[in-house]
């Protein structure tokens, strides 16, 4: 008996709840899989897993060993590369899923260069609008700004993203530019619905700080989206003020279209998270990816912040 295997199968089914899934993403027959279950908890005397024709799911005991197990995967499946500690050793495929929100532009960038780096990867990337769970959607990792409360999801902390307040320069001439966060209450704005307020954002109230004194200022939004780029598209064609990561404008196309006000004023960041399943959370392609990424958002925010430092001075 191949422990390792039997390890991998039964992580693998934990994660997918789905013997057909693991078996698809192992690349083995569904009875293999259910063999080598089987064989695992013969070796540790327990049942692990709850198995029926509509659901799978962890016994307590299943529960109590999922962790541990999924390290070890983690940990034994890429032990070649990390002994061997050359990028050109990373090999197979990487599928990473991204809210548009962070920057197309970006994401490409740090993408492009991380392929350049580890010729032997296949990479697809994924942009869009919603939340993705890694696990359930099959992705090696996934990066987005809200939390997933997942117990087979590891998530991780890599970036916080500024943001600031914009508005087309039409909208301004029209009327007028706020100096301070309590005029805003006169606009017209536009941000994230509230089943997707992101960090401190909400429809109803925006914060703000200056010399370390917060403003809680009362929104009335114009229009809301759950889609960034759909609130960007709305702030250039005028229809309000709205707060956009600058990462999303600056250094972009939209830079001419929209205009920083308010640049005194530092607005909440955002956080971003990557999450895997626990079964990838020491793989050498997810570390080395994360910590890439990590590396070309410091460059673009330190970036950003000398250009918002110029606009404050």
């Amino acid at each position: 008996m191949d422990r390792f295997r039997c390890l991998e199968a039964f992580v693998q089914v934990a994660e997918m709840r789905s013997v057909s899934r693991a078996a698809a993403v192992i690349g083995i027959s569904k009875s293999v899989v259910s063999e080598r279950v089987s064989q695992l908890e013969k070796l540790v005397g327990q049942t692990l897993l709850f198995r029926s024709t509509r659901r799978i799911r962890l016994t307590e005991a299943g529960e109590q060993v999922y962790p541990l197990y999924a390290d070890l995967v983690a940990r034994l499946r890429d032990l070649p590369d990390n002994v061997a500690a050359e990028p050109s050793r990373l090999k197979g495929r990487l599928r990473v899923a991204s809210v548009i929100d962070l920057g197309v532009a970006e994401m490409a960038s740090a993408v492009s260069t991380f392929a350049r780096d580890n010729p032997g990867l296949e990479i697809e990337l994924v942009v869009g609008e919603s939340l993705v769970n890694p696990v359930d959607d099959g992705f090696d990792l996934t990066l987005h700004y809200r939390q997933i409360r997942n117990d087979r999801v590891h998530q991780q902390a890599i970036a916080r993203v500024e943001t600031a307040v914009f508005a087309a320069p039409a909208y301004l001439e029209k009327h007028g530019t706020p100096e301070t966060p309590q005029e805003l209450q006169g606009h017209s704005c536009i941000g994230y619905s509230q089943q997707v307020t992101v960090n401190e954002w909400n429809s109803s109230e925006w914060h703000f700080t200056r010399l370390g004194k917060r403003e809680t200022v009362p929104v009335v939004l114009r229009a809301r989206s759950n889609s960034g780029h759909v609130l960007t598209r709305w702030a250039i064609d005028g229809h309000g003020i709205a707060v956009l990561p600058r990462i999303r404008v600056q250094g972009t196309d939209y830079e001419h279209a929209l205009q920083e006000i308010l640049p005194g004023y530092e607005a909440p960041s955002l956080q971003l998270y990557a999450s895997y399943g626990r079964a990838f959370r020491h793989t050498l392609k997810v570390t080395r990816f994360v910590a890439s990424l990590r590396e070309a958002l410091n460059t673009v925010q330190t970036l950003a912040s000398r250009h918002h430092t110029k606009m404050v001075e």
